[in-house]
């Protein structure tokens, strides 16, 4: 029986590895090989940039220590309370979701205060307490950035939602959307803040972002496809340097090639390919709405974000698309040269990824 357990899980194990997206690479590419009758490479997975530890991340946060207890307006405000909650040893302590919620309330009732002593009349104004009440509210300025700076680029959930520990992004696998567009709104929130936020909301969304470790996952696969078609072009280009349809026209080899584009490209690896390129998209989109709410990060989180979250010059995705670029090109050269591209059309499913 013990017996019988072991092998069956030897092979779902098996099974899984074939159907991996590593495994869908190199099977394509030795087809590829095959094909061209090349030997076949065996891929290697180049270095993907780690995301940055916590003290290359880590951002002071500004303390503003008012003596707000001693004004009585303030108690007429709702602040008093507030205040004693944060300078409480469970205050000192809170996690970063509770010291955002804690720092929009603040925001939010500072200004309602003051307007509504700004709207008093005669000797019921009070223009030091005003101006008292501007200094603070001016000390706080750096602090709402900075707290929700801690509360996303710089927490364990997204270190988890960027590590590269997690396997590479399934054939199929969205980004957490839901969750993104939830940190967008607080993100969004800043701005205006209002009185707290919804924690039992907050909370389970950084947790589906650290639990996706989508962006790990797409760092990894999006490095490896990368790789594997600059060899796929390779392969092709040599080919095409051979002639392999002198008379332009298609041989029994470009027949061959022609099945293993259409068939095991344009079916398989062009899925895959399409995802990264337009889920990635819409993932990095997501990210930009964050990083704009944030402070200036640390230099070792903006060479990562250059690399990774954006699709500059010497970005993981400009380096994709050129992949892809040479790819399409070597590909149309083989089939081109050898009259299995009719009109000069460019092979059907290459295009798809431009999009």
């Amino acid at each position: 029986m013990i017996r019988a357990l072991l092998l069956l899980t030897c092979l779902l194990l098996a099974a899984c590895h074939r159907d991996s997206p590593q495994a869908l690479l190199q099977d394509y590419v030795s087809r590829v090989a095959r094909a061209s009758e090349q030997p076949i490479p065996r891929l290697q997975w180049p270095d993907v940039p780690a995301y940055p530890r916590h003290r290359e991340r880590q951002l002071p946060v500004p303390e503003v220590r008012a003596r707000l207890l001693d004004l009585t307006e303030f108690n007429t405000c709702n602040l008093t309370q507030l205040v004693a909650e944060r300078n409480s040893i469970l205050g000192r302590y809170w996690p970063a979701s509770q010291r955002i919620d804690y720092e929009l309330r603040f925001a939010h009732r500072l200004q309602r205060c003051r307007d509504w002593l700004a709207a008093q009349t005669g000797d019921t104004a009070d223009p030091e307490l005003l101006k008292q009440m501007d200094a603070i509210a001016a000390e706080k300025h750096g602090t709402l950035p900075a707290v929700f700076w801690q509360l996303s680029f710089d927490s364990p959930e997204f270190e988890r939602h960027f590590s590269l520990a997690n396997p590479w992004l399934a054939v199929g696998q969205p980004p957490p959307m839901a969750a993104l567009i939830g940190l967008q709104q607080l993100a969004n929130a800043l701005a205006d803040p209002p009185d707290g936020w919804d924690l039992a909301t907050l909370e389970p969304q950084l947790q589906t972002l650290a639990l996706s470790g989508y962006g790990g996952a797409w760092a990894q696969a999006t490095v490896g496809m990368t790789a594997a078609l600059e060899t796929a072009a390779v392969l092709l280009e040599a080919l095409h340097d051979a002639r392999p349809c002198p008379l332009g026209k298609p041989t029994p080899q470009a027949r061959i090639l022609e099945t293993v584009f259409y068939r095991y490209y344009a079916d398989r690896v062009q899925t895959y390919l399409a995802q990264l390129h337009q889920d990635g998209a819409a993932w990095q989109a997501a990210l930009d709405p964050l990083r704009a709410a944030a402070p200036t990060p640390p230099p070792a989180f903006a060479d990562y974000a250059a690399r990774v979250l954006a699709p500059g010059p010497g970005s993981l995705r400009a380096a994709l698309d050129a992949a892809r670029q040479r790819h399409t090109d070597a590909w149309q050269a083989v089939l081109g040269d050898c009259g299995l591209m009719p009109d000069g059309r460019r092979p059907e499913g290459s295009v798809r990824t431009a999009d």
